[in-house]
């Protein structure tokens, strides 16, 4: 019987979306054996300046 343990990883990045997957992948990886895959489930982005142009 096969069986996976499914975490859930929060990353943050001020340079794009695959930063901030790399950098949680990386980080999880320091204390999770044997990582296999990843899923992103969402993203999201602040707005900084609401000027209309």
């Amino acid at each position: 019987m096969e069986v996976k343990k499914h975490l859930i990883v929060t990353g943050t990045s001020d340079i794009s979306w695959k930063d901030a997957t790399v950098k949680a992948i990386s980080e999880a990886n320091k204390t999770i054996d044997l990582l296999s895959g990843v899923e992103i489930l969402n993203q999201s982005a602040d707005i900084e300046d609401r000027k209309n142009n």
